[in-house]
């Protein structure tokens, strides 16, 4: 007599509309009766009201019954996820998370998909993986400031490991999508010096001094990230090299007075810039 059933439960839940069990039978005499909308509408509410409780693992075991009457419900696979979060579970809410991504690909909702791709991050921040999958989208999707904003935090974090190695696709991915980007370019010059890449960071470094001059902010901001005995070495390595068979040296001279200033050798930085001063001068 499942009909009455319904109709008696229907009648409490007037009296008792936050009664969580009431709504789960009601979700259970739906189902038996094959009727999957009224009862994943009733299984929602007790799972939800289970949650405002405060009892999670009750609401996460009806999520799931809701889950595998109809899988393509997005709503409930981000409500699990939610849940999942609140009790520590980073596996299986990535999994969620991750499901629903898959799920809005296949609809085309982009903006979707970078929303959850946050929220991936908000749950697992170190996640390389999840970083470059957005950079990826960012990149398919034309959106090249955040592509390339993003691949240089994922080199800026696999350096802060000492995985110089790890960084330069990302880099070079950077550069791929902005050529000109100063930041990109001065990374991907320092990631060369650390594996001792001396002729690709020798080819960046005139590139980017023949088409960035004056463009010294940057240079410092990168420098200060970058200052080691060992790497600044290798930079003034590298310029002295490059001086030995340029014909326009200014911007060198200005260069190597830049890197002495960082690191308060202000006599050198001094000649540097005097060197600079004639250059000038001669012209």
């Amino acid at each position: 007599k499942i009909v009455p059933a319904i109709e008696e439960a229907l009648k409490g839940l007037k009296d008792s509309p936050n009664d969580s069990n009431l709504l789960l039978l009601l979700g259970d005499l739906y189902l038996k009766i094959n009727k999957g909308t009224a009862a994943i509408k009733y299984l929602q509410k007790a799972a939800e009201q289970y949650c405002n409780d405060g009892f999670l693992l009750k609401g996460i075991a009806v999520y799931k019954r809701v889950h595998r009457i109809d899988p393509g419900l997005i709503e409930v696979r981000l409500r699990l996820a939610d849940l999942y979060a609140r009790q520590g579970l980073v596996s299986e809410a990535r999994f969620e998370i991750l499901a629903a991504i898959e799920q809005y690909e296949k609809a085309g909702q982009v903006r979707e998909m970078i929303d959850l791709y946050h929220r991936l991050l908000e749950i697992d921040p170190s996640s390389i993986e999840v970083r470059s999958e957005l950079a990826a989208l960012y990149d398919r999707e034309g959106m090249t400031s955040e592509a390339t904003s993003l691949y240089l935090a994922i080199s800026q974090q696999c350096l802060q490991r000492n995985e110089a190695a790890q960084a330069l696709p990302f880099l070079e991915k950077a550069r791929k999508l902005n050529p000109q980007n100063a930041a990109v370019q001065w990374k991907m010059l320092w990631v060369y010096l650390e594996l001792d890449e001396t002729e690709k960071a020798r080819s960046i470094l005139e590139d980017f001094i023949n088409t960035s001059i004056s463009d010294l902010e940057i240079l410092g901001l990168i420098i200060k990230n970058h200052t080691t005995a060992a790497s600044m070495d290798k930079m003034h390595e590298l310029i002295n090299c490059v001086l030995d068979s340029s014909s326009h040296r200014e911007p060198y001279y200005v260069l190597k007075g830049e890197l002495f200033l960082h690191s308060g050798e202000l006599e050198n930085a001094l000649n540097e810039f005097m060197l600079a001063i004639f250059e000038q001068g001669e012209r």
